[in-house]
């Protein structure tokens, strides 16, 4: 079942829409591991063992193996800022973040490259056939699984560090090197400039020896030099303390508006308004200013998975961001999430609302993988990129908020600090925000329906009842989200 998404035709500014599949278990199945963790292989695959494994299971598309030197080495690889292993996911072909147990899924064979003396294709011990590989040559790019071949860009040069225990694997194709996931069961590797005092791209392999060092710096002989006159050191720019960020208990009552003159007399705490608002208010008072002189504080909105042509950095979306358009919603298409160019204008963005001095942030449409995109965004993909946004906005000292993607709240709960919903009630789906409200994290929550509007038979009422026994905030709201009328369950 698919929700039809809902906002005004044309409106200068957008309500929030929610269109999602009811249903997405079976997409799933992407972020399971392949086994239980538990034990692994007797032996290391070869690439004959790999070959025909492929001819026995054609429907993974896998038809020969790189003819690589008898030399092979099977290790596991450990990302240098996790106690996790990082594990081959068959049913997507993605590798993620999980314990370390063992398993055959944990077990990569590394098949040096001839003529190389550190060079390696790293094939899983697990998927035969199954080689580490970049999507593309970018900076950014998502880092999976692919048929093995002879491609540079399954080759990955193994760079130990002065340590001798751990490595940098730089791309042979791009030159850039494996970044891990920033949490345990974190889906999704990437690429990014190498750099080894960056954990993320440092490794320990337990069986792989004799790969080159980094050549050291000459030391240059000392040249005396006069003793300068000592200069104040500048003032370094504030880093937000972890967690000093505002995050509203589910007590906290709130009032949505998107469109329209915001009614600044509504009796809430949070106001969730458009980022880009430019209302002001009495002696030409920013409205954001305004309404945190009166002790509110302020959520703004932004669609982070979606380009709208009315937003001014829309020229900023490369051809190749732009995916299919949103139906019911003329002027905006889906953006390809795995995109480096959209993470930076969603970063430019989140910049913009601590500019604005927003308290948090609402990024929309974060549950492109259950829509018709265009892109083969999956369940792996989406958390990557909602982990992303939510890093990126506390890194900025800004709250913020997981919009719908109800099949995901238990995953992503950890990375935010509260949840807004539209419609479970209507849709029977609010039991899933227990995995917020048991932490003391506010859930908001919007009905549109008509017997909600009208209280049907009593339905708002019963409405209200149900919302205050799973200690969700709701609102009855027109679905343009323009201020014309208000009904709180508070």
């Amino acid at each position: 079942m698919s929700k039809t998404p809902k906002r005004a035709a044309l409106a200068p500014t957008p309500a929030p829409r929610n269109a999602r599949l009811a249903q997405i278990a079976a997409m799933m199945s992407a972020v399971s591991l392949l086994t239980a963790c538990g034990g692994g292989a007797d032996t290391a695959t070869t690439p004959s063992m790999a070959s025909a494994a492929a001819t026995a299971n054609p429907s993974h598309g896998r038809k020969q193996i790189q003819a690589v030197a008898a030399t092979l080495t099977t290790s596991t690889i450990v990302p240098g800022n996790l106690a996790g292993c990082t594990t081959a996911i068959s049913a997507s072909w993605d590798l993620k973040i999980a314990t370390c147990a063992g398993s055959a899924a944990q077990n990569f064979v590394f098949h040096r490259v001839t003529g190389s003396s550190g060079t390696y294709g790293i094939e899983s011990q697990s998927v035969a056939g199954a080689c580490i590989s970049p999507d593309s040559t970018s900076a950014g790019a998502f880092t999976g699984l692919d048929t093995c071949s002879s491609a540079t860009k399954q080759q990955f040069a193994v760079q130990m560090q002065a340590d001798g225990v751990h490595a940098v694997l730089r791309n042979v194709a791009s030159n850039l090197c494996l970044v891990a996931g920033s949490k345990l069961n974190a889906v999704g590797f990437s690429t990014a400039a190498c750099n080894a005092s960056t954990a993320a791209q440092v490794f320990s392999l337990s069986g792989i020896t004799g790969a080159p060092a980094p050549a050291p710096a000459p030391t240059p002989a000392p040249t005396p030099a006069p003793t300068p006159a000592p200069t104040p050191a500048p003032t370094p720019a504030p880093t937000p303390a972890p967690g000093s960020w505002y995050k509203p208990a589910t007590a906290t009552t709130w009032q949505w508006q998107l469109q329209g003159t915001v009614d600044t007399t509504v009796n809430a705490t949070v106001y969730d308004i458009d980022l880009y608002t430019t209302q002001t208010g009495p002696d030409n008072v920013d409205l954001i200013t305004q309404l945190k002189s009166a002790g509110h504080k302020v959520i703004c909105y932004f669609s982070a998975g979606s380009a709208e042509n009315w937003r001014a950095d829309y020229a900023s979306f490369l051809a190749a961001d732009k995916g299919k358009a949103l139906d019911g919603w003329p002027g905006e298409n889906w953006l390809d999430t795995r995109s480096a160019n959209v993470r930076k204008i969603m970063s430019a963005r989140l910049d913009y609302a601590k500019t604005r001095g927003c308290d948090g942030v609402e990024p929309d449409n974060v549950d492109g993988y259950t829509n018709k995109t265009g892109f083969p965004l999956t369940a792996a993909t989406q958390i990557d990129y909602n982990t992303f946004l939510a890093t990126q906005a506390h890194a900025r000292g800004l709250s913020v908020a997981l919009k719908n993607d109800v099949d995901q709240l238990a995953t992503l709960e950890p990375s935010f600090d509260f949840a807004i919903n539209e419609q479970c009630n209507e849709y029977t789906e609010c039991g899933g925000y227990s995995a917020f409200t048991s932490k003391n994290k506010a859930v908001f929550n919007a009905e549109y329906a008509d017997k909600y509007v009208n209280n049907t038979n009593g339905a708002r009422d019963a409405l209200c009842k149900a919302s205050k026994a799973a200690n969700i905030r709701t609102l009855v709201l027109p679905l343009e989200l323009d201020g014309t009328f208000r009904y709180s369950c508070d």
